[in-house]
């Protein structure tokens, strides 16, 4: 199974290239880090020059 598997490219464009996504990452991260007291806005997400 892992020749069939190693076989197989998945092309995943960096993050920069996808700024939409680090909102939703961020929110998914701060989801599983309740307990941290973090407050991140989408504003500050949107203004970080992802490149």
């Amino acid at each position: 199974m892992y020749y069939r598997v190693s076989e197989m490219v998945i092309d995943i464009p960096p993050l920069r290239e996808r700024a939409d996504d680090a909102i939703v990452i961020a929110k998914v991260l701060l989801t599983i880090m309740q307990n941290w007291k973090i407050s991140l806005s989408k504003a500050l997400l949107q203004k970080r020059k992802w490149q």
